[in-house]
């Protein structure tokens, strides 16, 4: 049998802890390569370097760094290492949740949506609570081979918060993140002013079929994704203002 061929990225860069547990469980059944950032690149959301050389080195065998963000990393890996021929981008294991919002803020989710973008399904995986990488990674694994499984619509890929342990997956729509609104003003040694803008716990609204309900109540949480913004149901409103 053929083995498939899958690219792994994440955002927690080449030390990041859910790294190599996971791209042991793919190479199980997989070509799996790595390609990462270089140092940890969370909330990159999907940045470009547009205006920076980026450079590929190989830490280890199939494990290469990258001076870059995820969708620098997906799309170097694709194009130059595995020349087009991708059957599945996973992104993660991200060390905390992804959950509602956090997908527009999120370099693993990016790294996901950049491969969809190229044509290709993409999977981002984080792992909502503790540091258990290693059960994480087997759970990871049964949904990549479910999803190479199925014919994956064009300009669809996906959202998975696992919980260790699990009660199941859910498919879940995103939820409603309650985000902070504190800034800390803090003086460095010259007296210049710099600022915080992020560090107090997340909340959310507990909202039945939504990812954050989901993973609060000790199931994992699938979310099919799209990158088309669009509001369709506006445009006829909105037309008949212009």
């Amino acid at each position: 049998m053929k083995r498939c061929k899958i690219l792994l990225t994440n955002d927690d860069g080449i030390t990041g802890k859910g790294l190599r547990p996971l791209l042991k469980e793919l190479r199980k059944f997989s070509s799996a390569v790595a390609v990462v950032p270089q140092s940890e690149a969370s909330a990159s959301s999907h940045a470009l370097s547009l205006h920076q050389a980026l450079r590929l080195i190989e830490i280890e065998r199939g494990v290469y760094a990258v001076n870059g963000t995820p969708a620098d990393c997906v799309r170097l890996g694709i194009i130059s290492l595995m020349r087009g021929r991708a059957d599945l981008v996973v992104s993660g294991i991200n060390q905390g949740p992804n959950l509602a919002e956090d997908v527009i803020y999120s370099g693993t989710v990016a790294g996901a949506r950049e491969a969809c973008m190229m044509g290709i399904a993409g999977l981002a995986v984080s792992l909502a609570h503790g540091s258990r990488f290693g059960e994480a990674s087997i759970l990871a694994a049964r949904a990549v081979r479910k999803i190479l499984a199925m014919k994956v619509p064009q300009g669809v890929f996906f959202n998975l918060n696992l919980t260790v342990p699990s009660k199941g997956i859910k498919i879940t729509g995103l939820g409603k993140r309650i985000y902070g609104r504190d800034v800390t003003a803090r003086k460095d040694p010259r007296g210049k002013t710099y600022y915080w803008i992020a560090g107090e716990k997340l909340g959310g609204e507990d909202i039945r079929g939504t990812d954050y309900s989901a993973v609060k109540r000790g199931y994992s949480s699938l979310t099919p994704l799209n990158y088309n913004h669009t509001e369709y149901g506006f445009m006829g409103k909105l037309n008949e203002h212009f």
